[in-house]
C-alpha cells in the first residue's frame, strides 16, 4: 500500500485534506486509520474502510483531525516565556495538534501492514475550492499582510516556529507599544477614535488572534413574553426570555477588510474591558461583509449576542 496527500506539513483543519492509498494489496479485507495524539496520547476509535471493485481510498481526514483539536484558549499561563522592556514571547498550542496516523492494512489471515505519517495540524483554513491547504514555518498567522495597533490596547501577533510543532505568539504589555514588538514592515498603527471604543479580539482563520477596534457602537435588551394563564380572579405572567446584543460601528480600510470578514465567521470572539484588563465572551450571527472595487474605506455594523445569567422568567 502507498501514500499521497499529505507529504507536507501544518495542515489547515477547516479546509479537506485529502489522503489517497494506492496499491492496496488485493489479500487486504479492509484499511483501518489510526490515530495518536501525541501530546495526550489520546487514541480514538479505528475507522473502517472497504474498497469497492478494488479502487485506490480518498479519504477526507480533515474531521479526524477537528474532533481532536483542543479547545482554543486565548489566556493561557506562559509555558515558556522570556521578558524584554514589557514584551513577552510565549509557546501557544491552543490552535494546532500533533497527530500520529497509522494506516493499517489488515489482511484475510489477520497480519497487518501499517504505514505511520506524524503531522501538524493547524486550526484554520483558507477560503478556496482547493483541498489540502497547509501553511510553513515562519509564518505569521494573520488575514493581513500587515496588522493593526492602537496605543493603549493589548496587542499580539502569532506566527510559526522554526519547529514544526510550534505556534509562538508575541504578547505586549497593554499600556506600551514599541516598535520592536514586530518588524516594522507588519505593523500598522491606527489612531483611537471614539470617546468610549469597543475592542474585539477573535480567532481568525489561520489559527491566530486578531484584534479591531470598533469606534461606536450601541446596546439592545429584547424581550420573548412566554406567555400567560388566565385563573378565576387574577392573570399570571409567565416572564420573559431576555436577550442582549451588542452592533459595532467602524469605517474599515479596505487593507484590513480581511480581519472582518474572519470575525463575522469566528467560533471565538471575546469584548476586551480595558478597566479591568479582561474579556467577556461574545458570539456572532447573521453579519454580513460587503467589498467592491470602488471603495476605500467601508463602514460596517456588526450585531453580537452578549450572554447574560439574567432570567425574569417563571418557567425554568
Amino acid at each position: 500500500m502507498n501514500i499521497s496527500g499529505i507529504e507536507s506539513n501544518l495542515y489547515l483543519s477547516d479546509n479537506p485534506i485529502f489522503v489517497r492509498l494506492y496499491n492496496i494489496s488485493q489479500n487486504a479485507k479492509y484499511v483501518e486509520i489510526r490515530v495518536r495524539n501525541t501530546s495526550t496520547q489520546e487514541t480514538p476509535k479505528p475507522l473502517r474502510y472497504y474498497r469497492y471493485a478494488n479502487e485506490d481510498l480518498n479519504i477526507d481526514i480533515s474531521s479526524i483531525v477537528k474532533s481532536m483539536m483542543p479547545k482554543p484558549d486565548h489566556i493561557r499561563p506562559f509555558l515558556s516565556a522570556g521578558s524584554i522592556s514589557n514584551i513577552y514571547q510565549n509557546y501557544f498550542y491552543g490552535n494546532s495538534i500533533v497527530l500520529e496516523f497509522m494506516f493499517v492494512e489488515v489482511m484475510q489471515n489477520g497480519s497487518e501492514n501499517v504505514l505511520t505519517r506524524k503531522k501538524t495540524f493547524i486550526r484554520g483554513g483558507k477560503r478556496t475550492y482547493q483541498s489540502n491547504q497547509n501553511l510553513s514555518n515562519g509564518d505569521v498567522l494573520s488575514p493581513t499582510e500587515t496588522i493593526p495597533v492602537w496605543n493603549g490596547f493589548p496587542f499580539e501577533y502569532y506566527y510559526l516556529g522554526t519547529i514544526s510543532t510550534e505556534v509562538l505568539s508575541i504578547i505586549q504589555d497593554p499600556r506600551i507599544i514599541r516598535s520592536k514588538i514586530a518588524p516594522v514592515n507588519l505593523v500598522k498603527r491606527l489612531k483611537v477614535k471614539g470617546c468610549e471604543p469597543k475592542y474585539v479580539k477573535f480567532l481568525n482563520s489561520l489559527g491566530g488572534y486578531s484584534y479591531w477596534l470598533f469606534e461606536n457602537w450601541e446596546t439592545e435588551e429584547s424581550n420573548d413574553n412566554l406567555g400567560s394563564i388566565l385563573g378565576r380572579t387574577e392573570v399570571t405572567d409567565l416572564g420573559n426570555e431576555y436577550e442582549s446584543e451588542i452592533e459595532l460601528i467602524s469605517k474599515v480600510p479596505q487593507q484590513f477588510l480581511p480581519i472582518i470578514k474572519d470575525l463575522i465567521f469566528s467560533e471565538e470572539i471575546y469584548l476586551y474591558n480595558p478597566t479591568e484588563q479582561n474579556y467577556t465572551r461574545v458570539s456572532s450571527d447573521g453579519n454580513n461583509v460587503k467589498e467592491n472595487p470602488f471603495d476605500v474605506n467601508f463602514k460596517v455594523k456588526l450585531k453580537f449576542k452578549l450572554y447574560n445569567r439574567y432570567n425574569p422568567s417563571l418557567i425554568w
